[in-house]
């Protein structure tokens, strides 16, 4: 649709000017027509339907003209009224700005007054339902870039959404969490690759593979507007819920697995899929209404809190958080809500600082200034690569590693029966693959969620003066951060995590068929168990050792007075080397073999990983890292090469005696090496 955009001198609407405490997509202009402007000229303007009451004397009026969204025939029937409540959800939130039915739902059918209306015409805002194999939500406005005033929007869903698969994760693990890590940590694995052998985990960002493309990747905003993957990380959530339970019957992860028919294949309770579909349209529907991603607000409650008897509706302070669908651990736990049911505080905040009718100025700024109440921290897309851990998609909780470690004992459970949750009697085992790779990915990532505490920074948005204020940053406390880096060592490091059965893995087969949307075939028949292990090692292992977390571990120490506890680089890599090489502290003379050897298969690769990290930053000279750590370093290699020259006198396994000799050689390479280059 072509269409004229109002006329400015004629058109009644009030521009509402961005505050950073709340997120609003924006348009952007600069004005150098202001002789008194300060900072950097920019006027930031909200995206914003236009409502007006119909009667400004009341103090909850029907708007002049409601916002209308359309039910587009396709929806499947069982869908429509979870797709209506979610759109209507809102009006809770235009009723504490003094609207009632601000938004309208109207069903298109085969046969009523809308049966012609086009999705695709300007004038008419529709909820959309198509099929793309593709899972993912969408909701894109075309805005008055002049004004930022909205002037229609459409959402569209993909069928997938609503439908559980065991995809392929190989990739996934293979990749890692590249969006996780900052543009200057992505930019400085791509770009070296021989120091940082996984450098494949940013090769998730897919390259545009057309003109086009790459055009709708260098817009303005390009990110936050049109890049969001709620339906991606959706398919894992609802893959993950099913095999732990919650599709089919009553006993999540814990009680006995019926072999036939596998709980994965079943359906989901309707209970069940009409919160998260509910869930899912309220969040692209937040969209619509001009509002930007909020990442944080999955901290607001406890998941004690969430699960309990009569749980609440709100297990998040926003719809626009990706919120993990919400597994209880065991079934001695209440099973809350699955996904939130009803918008969050923060919603009805955002909603009350865009539509309040009639806000001034000082109104606006009242608004705000209540950025401090609980349930309302605001954190969007470019914050996720920073350094708060409670900043994350796919978390839920106030404690990101409570939420980790609940994941990772239902990921163990999950594992030890895991072909009966996939495989019915009569089927081939390929699920088998896809289901224990999913669960490997979930628990890496439950890994890389504990790990960001460690150098973490709690970022605060407030302005001077607010209620309660706190500066922008308060850097992690040095219990948590220990806390943290203990888990990780403990549940990613060792080897006792994962000790899968023979027969299991034995049963992990690739798929067979090979024609148009199918190659399977592709995947190497033989199962890389420790190759998939590594990878997800490495995550965590990198997000701990990464040149931005040791800088602000190095910088803390001048942010933090000396009368306080802190959390040190001397602790961290003191913690990480005896925990990585806690092997070279046995005081035994064991006969060591190499079907039982002194350092197991999963332990040599993780001690080589982390060897080839210490060696690369005593061998920079003018990279990166800081100083400090360099230093170190250097001090470290010296100490662990004194005890793998003392682990070589014993009598080892031949892996075990050819691994600590190599990296002892390495080593002391790497030490000479460096005073050389560095004198």
């Amino acid at each position: 649709s072509l269409s004229q955009l109002p006329d400015p001198r004629s058109d009644d609407y009030e521009v509402r000017k961005a505050d950073d405490r709340i997120g609003y997509f924006l348009s952007a202009h600069k004005d150098f027509t202001d002789d008194h402007a300060s900072g950097d000229r920019f006027v930031r303007l909200i995206h914003r339907w236009q409502l007006k009451k119909a009667d400004p004397a009341l103090a909850i009026s029907p708007p002049k003209k409601p916002i209308v969204f359309y039910i587009e025939k396709t929806v499947p029937f069982r869908y429509r009224k979870a797709v209506a409540d979610g759109i209507l959800e809102w009006n809770k939130a235009f009723e504490k700005c003094g609207f009632t039915g601000a938004i309208v739902v109207r069903q298109q059918t085969e046969d009523n007054e809308f049966k012609d209306f086009d999705p695709e015409d300007v004038r008419y805002n529709f909820f959309r339902w198509i099929t793309s194999e593709q899972a993912f939500a969408m909701g894109p406005s075309r805005v008055n870039p002049y004004t930022g005033q909205i002037l229609d929007a459409d959402i569209i869903f993909d069928d997938s959404m609503a439908r559980y698969y065991l995809r392929d994760y190989d990739f996934k693990i293979r990749t890692g969490p590249g969006k996780l890590f900052s543009p200057r940590m992505q930019d400085l694995l791509q770009k070296n690759p021989e120091r940082y052998p996984f450098a494949h985990m940013t090769a998730g960002e897919k390259a545009p593979e057309s003109a086009f493309e790459q055009d709708l990747q260098d817009l303005p905003g390009h990110d936050a507007l049109v890049d969001c993957q709620f339906g991606e990380g959706l398919t894992h959530e609802l893959a993950f819920s099913a095999l732990a339970g919650l599709a089919g019957f009553d006993n999540p992860v814990a009680g006995p697995v019926p072999a036939v028919p596998a709980p994965g294949k079943k359906e989901f309770p309707e209970d069940f899929i009409n919160q998260v579909l509910k869930e899912t349209v309220m969040h692209e529907v937040g969209h619509t209404l001009g509002l930007r991603h909020n990442f944080k607000a999955s901290s607001w409650r406890p998941l004690s809190e969430i699960n309990s008897k009569d749980g609440p509706d709100a297990t998040s302070g926003s719809v626009m958080d990706y919120n993990a669908v919400n597994v209880r651990p065991s079934k001695d736990v209440p099973q809350g809500k699955f996904a939130p049911t009803t918008i969050g505080p923060y919603d009805y905040w955002a909603i009350e600082y865009g539509y309040r009718d009639g806000a001034q100025e000082n109104d606006l700024k009242a608004i705000a200034s209540r950025v401090e109440e609980n349930g309302l921290a605001y954190a969007t897309d470019e914050d996720t690569v920073g350094p708060d851990p409670l900043v994350n998609r796919w978390d839920l909780g106030a404690d990101p590693l409570e939420f980790a470690d609940q994941r990772m004992k239902i990921a163990s459970t999950l594992w030890k029966d895991l072909i009966d949750r996939v495989v019915e009697k009569g089927e081939g085992y390929q699920d088998a693959r896809r289901g224990f790779d999913m669960v490997l990915f979930d628990y890496g990532h439950s890994g890389l969620l504990a790990s960001r505490f460690v150098g973490g920074e709690y970022l605060h948005r407030d302005h001077k003066g607010d209620p309660n204020e706190k500066d922008p940053v308060v850097i992690v406390e040095a219990k948590k951060q220990r806390e943290a880096l203990k888990f990780v060592c403990e549940r990613v490091f060792s080897d006792e995590n994962y000790r899968f059965a023979p027969e299991l893995l034995r049963k992990l087969a690739v798929g067979r068929w090979s024609h148009w949307g199918s190659d399977d075939w592709r995947q190497a028949p033989t199962y890389p168990i420790y190759d998939r292990i590594l990878s997800t090692q490495e995550w965590s292992l990198f997000q701990l050792t990464n040149p931005e977390t040791l800088e602000r571990l190095a910088n803390h120490e001048a942010k933090i007075p000396e009368n306080e506890d802190s959390f040190t680089l001397a602790e961290l890599f003191e913690t990480l080397d005896g925990a990585i090489f806690s092997e070279l502290d046995r005081k035994e003379n064991a006969e060591w073999t190499v079907r039982k050897p002194f350092v197991s298969t999963i332990r040599r690769n993780l001690q080589l990983a982390h060897a080839r990290t210490l060696i690369n930053i005593a061998l920079e000279r003018d990279g990166p890292t800081p100083q400090l750590a360099r230093t170190l370093v250097r001090y470290r290699l010296k100490t662990l090469n004194g005890k793998i020259a003392a682990a070589l006198s014993k009598k080892l396994d031949a892996y075990s005696a050819a691994h600590l000799d190599e990296l002892n050689t390495r080593i002391t390479k790497a030490l000479d090496a460096s005073f050389t280059l560095n004198r």
